[in-house]
């Protein structure tokens, strides 16, 4: 019973969400995308293939 009580909770919330914090459009992504100046990377040891993969990647953009 908690368990419904719980996702009809979860599920109301996310029915009441705002229009403004809908997911954007890809347009409006890469445009904002656009006008970063410097781009933050993380990535794990493992990430894109290590250290290669990686390099490739920066290499790239």
């Amino acid at each position: 019973m908690i368990r419904i009580k719980l996702l009809l909770i979860i599920l109301s919330c996310l029915l009441l969400t705002p229009g403004s914090l809908v997911a954007q459009t890809i347009q409006q992504l890469v445009a904002a995308a656009k006008q970063e100046k410097e781009i933050d990377f993380v990535a794990g040891p493992t990430t894109f293939g290590g250290r290669k993969g990686l390099a490739e990647i920066e290499a790239a953009l």
